[in-house]
């Protein structure tokens, strides 16, 4: 038997109730109803690159979910500024 696929799924608006946030969550319910294992990550909390040490925990649990996933997929703007 074949494991499910684990697919993290990131979220790039600051706003909570945004599109990507939504657009989000339902990739992640359909997802799943196709059987995969999925996480939703919200990367609003992440700091800018080279502003803050590798130990971040924002940065370490990002990391961590990407080493647990066999892929990714993104809902929102580049680093979550600007419209969405």
């Amino acid at each position: 038997m074949q494991e499910s696929p684990r697919t993290l799924i990131l979220s790039g608006s600051i706003r909570d109730r945004s599109c990507s946030h939504f657009a989000a969550k339902e990739a992640g319910r359909l997802l799943t109803a196709m059987d995969a294992e999925v996480k939703l990550f919200n990367s609003s909390g992440l700091p800018m690159p080279d502003d803050t040490p590798d130990t971040h925990s924002e940065v370490t649990e990002l990391r961590g979910v990407v080493r647990w996933c066999d892929g990714m997929e993104f809902s929102g703007t580049a680093r979550g500024y600007g419209a969405d």
